[in-house]
């Protein structure tokens, strides 16, 4: 019982944390002028229609078809093989918990300087090695998680509240 309480708050606080994060970035990048471009945007959980345009970029075909009712244009695209967008053309690139998932990180940040304005910015979001779940997977000597979904089919590394896969988060992986 006192296990499960625990569970429960600490997921609450994660969810609390993460919403005033998600919150915190749109305010941000909503504020701010010219093509934003979401690379790996999932189901478009961040960003939906707005007055400046919004291209998002992801490897999932169930959840682009989502994503495109919410943000407008959006390209189906294998991020291991580069950004098919032409050099210089985005003003803001916005890529959260996406690059700890790809083979080939340096072409990843080399694709997005080739396809940010000189004058552009990026914002790049990832797992913390340091937060306190990857921590306490490494006291007991085990693969620290780089999240509960890396993988649709098999559990990828100890998360101590995430034991198996979320089922409902399938659509958005598969």
């Amino acid at each position: 019982m006192f296990k499960k309480m625990i569970a429960k708050y600490i997921l609450y606080l994660s969810k609390s944390a993460y919403d005033d994060h998600v919150e915190n970035l749109k305010k941000l990048l909503t504020s701010c002028t010219g093509v934003l471009l979401d690379v790996g945007c999932g189901a478009g959980f961040i960003f939906e229609k707005r007055q400046n345009q919004i291209i998002g970029v992801d490897i999932n075909r169930a959840s682009s078809k989502i994503a495109k009712q919410k943000m407008g244009d959006v390209i189906l695209a294998d991020l291991n093989r580069g950004i098919p967008i032409r050099s210089k053309a985005i003003d803001i690139v916005y890529s959260d918990q996406v690059i700890e998932h790809l083979i080939d990180t340096d072409m990843f940040a080399e694709e997005i300087l080739r396809v940010v304005k000189d004058d552009g910015f990026a914002v790049i979001g990832t797992e913390n090695l340091a937060s306190w779940h990857n921590i306490y997977a490494l006291l007991l000597g085990k693969q620290p998680s780089s999240g509960p979904y890396v993988s649709s089919k098999f559990k990828i590394g100890y998360h101590p509240i995430w034991r198996e896969i979320d089922k409902r988060y399938l659509l958005y992986w598969s």
